[in-house]
């Protein structure tokens, strides 16, 4: 995280250990969370390996117990999702498949552009879905269409347009 954005509670030792207490480890991992939430969203991950995010600071400041209950937690709140079965590749959401919808018609409308052609063409309108899985995308497609923000013009190759 940016210097500047760094909340206090990671100058604490005691954040980096898995509490006993019921009460604190609700708390302990609510923060954590939150702060792996965010820490995505600032560093545009959709996608992480969670040994590479292991390595990272601050997480690399944790024992592994303490760290598998946080990623745990992150999927168990509804924040992420396995993508393998050896539970490695963590995919986080930072954002609902329904406000990215909304996101993505607020772009085209102000940059003009009524007729979206593909997956390239939201990646063009917003880069930080470049890395986002192409399923999701159409996911993003679908919601627009179900929140009556664009209808198709050709469903197959997922051709819209903003209404």
């Amino acid at each position: 995280m940016e210097p500047n954005l760094t909340p206090e509670w990671l100058s604490k030792p005691w954040m980096y250990t898995k509490p006993k207490n019921m009460e604190l480890l609700t708390k302990w991992r609510e923060t954590w969370v939150t702060y792996i939430v965010t820490y995505a969203q600032q560093h545009n991950i959709h996608v992480i390996n969670i040994n590479d995010l292991k390595r990272e600071d601050p997480f690399n400041k944790m024992d592994n117990e303490s760290f598998e209950d946080i990623i745990n937690a992150v999927v168990n709140q509804g924040y992420g999702k396995w993508l393998d079965k050896n539970q490695k590749n963590l995919r986080i959401y930072w954002r609902s498949f329904e406000k990215w919808a909304e996101h993505i018609v607020q772009i085209a409308r102000k940059k003009e552009k009524s007729v979206i052609i593909g997956i390239r063409d939201i990646v063009d309108l917003e880069p930080v879905l470049s890395n986002m899985p192409e399923k999701d995308i159409e996911i993003i497609l679908d919601k627009m269409i179900q929140q009556n923000l664009a209808r198709w013009i050709d469903k197959k190759k997922k051709i819209i347009k903003i209404d």
